[in-house]
Parts: C-alpha cells; sequence; structure tokens
C-alpha cells in the first residue's frame, strides 16, 4: 500500500499558490448562504475522482470509460488528519468546546446519576466507551452532513486526529502547565515565584542533560505558564513532546520529598499528643 498527499500529487503549481487556494475554499472565498456550501460544491468535485479512483476504472464519459485505470490497482481515501477546529468547522463535526464534544462518541456534560454519559468519566468502565460510534451507528447519529462523507469509503472511521496538534500543542501544553503552575503556586514553599522556578528549571536542566534528550527548553519562567484562565505552557510541538518525561520525573522526585516532609510532621504531632505512659 502507497499513501499519497493530495495536495502535493493531485494539485499543480507552486507551494504557495496550492496553500492560498485550500484557504481560498475553506476561509477566505466560504459561502454557505443561499443554498451554496462553497466547501461541499469542491467535496462534489473530487468525488468524480474519487470514485473513479475507488473503482479502478475510467468514469463515464471518457473515451476510455470502464477500461483499466491503474492496470487493476484502485486507490481509496484512507484518512482525514486535521485538529478538533477542522473537524468542526469543516467537517461538520461536534464541537470540542460543547456539551457533546466527542466526534467518535456520544459523550455530553451530564451526570451518570442524572442519566448521562459524561466525557470527563475515564474509568475503565465509563458509559461512553461502551457507545463508542460504529459506521451504523454514527449514520444513525446523523453526524454525516460534510460533503466529504459523500465520498466512496469515508465515514468517521476515517477521521485521524492530528497528533501534533491535539496531544502535543493541544492537551501537553495545558497539562505541563497545570503541572508547573501547581509546582511553584501550591506544593513548594515560599512567595518567591520565580525562585522556585529557578529550582524547578535545575532539575530539568539535569535531566535533560543526564537523558540526553534531543529537544529541549533553553528556559523556562512563570511567564511561559501564567497570565490565562487556563495554565498552558509556551512552546514548540518538539520541546512539550520531550519535555513530558522529563517534568514527570521533577514533580514525583517533588512530590516524594513534599510527602515525606508531611508525613514526618503528621507523625511527631500524634506522637506529641499522646498521653506519657509511666512505667
Amino acid at each position: 500500500m502507497n499513501i499519497w498527499s493530495i495536495s502535493s500529487h493531485l494539485a499543480q503549481g507552486h507551494t504557495l499558490m496550492r496553500n492560498f487556494l485550500i484557504y481560498c475554499v475553506h476561509c477566505s472565498l466560504l459561502c454557505t448562504q443561499q443554498g451554496h456550501h462553497t466547501t461541499n460544491a469542491f467535496w462534489k468535485e473530487m468525488k468524480i475522482s474519487c470514485d473513479a479512483l475507488w473503482s479502478g476504472r475510467w468514469p463515464p464519459g471518457c473515451a476510455r470509460a470502464g477500461q483499466y485505470l491503474m492496470g487493476g490497482y484502485y486507490m481509496c481515501v484512507w484518512s482525514l488528519c486535521g485538529d478538533n477546529d477542522y473537524y468542526c468547522k469543516d467537517l461538520e463535526l461536534p464541537n470540542c468546546n460543547s456539551k457533546a464534544p466527542c466526534s467518535w462518541c456520544p459523550c455530553n456534560s451530564v451526570e451518570v446519576v442524572d442519566g448521562g454519559m459524561p466525557w470527563w468519566d475515564f474509568f475503565e468502565d465509563a458509559r461512553w466507551t461502551r457507545h463508542i460510534y460504529t459506521i451504523v451507528s454514527w449514520l444513525r447519529a446523523k453526524w454525516n452532513t460534510s460533503g466529504v462523507f459523500s465520498l466512496p469509503g469515508v465515514t468517521i472511521l476515517s477521521v485521524y486526529p492530528d497528533y501534533m496538534h491535539i496531544k502535543h500543542l493541544g492537551l501537553d501544553k495545558v497539562l505541563l502547565g497545570s503541572v508547573l503552575w501547581l509546582l511553584v503556586n501550591w506544593v513548594l514553599p515560599g512567595n518567591d515565584l520565580e525562585g522556585k522556578m529557578s529550582l524547578v528549571w535545575a532539575d530539568i536542566d539535569r535531566i535533560y542533560k543526564e537523558q540526553d534528550t534531543a529537544h529541549r527548553y533553553s528556559n523556562i519562567m512563570t511567564t511561559m505558564f501564567s497570565g490565562t484562565s487556563t495554565p498552558k505552557l509556551k512552546g514548540k510541538a518538539a520541546d512539550i513532546k520531550c519535555l513530558v518525561p522529563v517534568l514527570h520525573k521533577v514533580i514525583y522526585k517533588v512530590l516524594s520529598l513534599v510527602l515525606l516532609v508531611s508525613f514526618r510532621f503528621v507523625f511527631s504531632e500524634f506522637a506529641f499528643s499522646l498521653p506519657l505512659v509511666c512505667l
């Protein structure tokens, strides 16, 4: 099996002009008024080619109609890669910020006790795990309104999350920013936030060198994850990706020390409060 990019193989011209065309179709010239839908009109044209590629034969109306197109081989749309914003705006799938945020299951923001399937339930027996869409149940949910799902073989099972944008530049930025924020604001003692961040950075830098980490931050300051309603660490995808295992070691070390100190304090308080026993 070979995989080709539509942008690089089924389009002609300079990269700048191809990207400009993509921008126009999906953003600048998009029209959804008076019964017209620019993106669906684009997919309608694409369907003619995809149908021929799927069958492996020249389409009707051609001089070679019905003959093998590629010597008996055929092609299909294997996956639709993108981030949540693309899925919502261009593929007309659920908005990830809505009360029903998932494209692959009917999870929602209703508590289990009220008959819901909360998306924040991450237990192994979570209700939404038993309702992950099949092709049939997804079609029944009527999320196939985009013209892209008229292409042969394309369903919700063709939608593949862009790992870099959704994980490294999405979830991981929030996770790392939240961990760093908790470390300097709550876990480590003292009021000097930058001073505490310097201590954390010293550990990060040390582990970088020990593990010979390929992609590294040159420094991390509190301004890189503070100042917004949700802590989110700034940085490139490769730096974010490589920081995850490093910060895991740092937080493990810090929490181990904090728990040890807390245990000793609680134990000493408990021992001090015991009545004296005369032997």
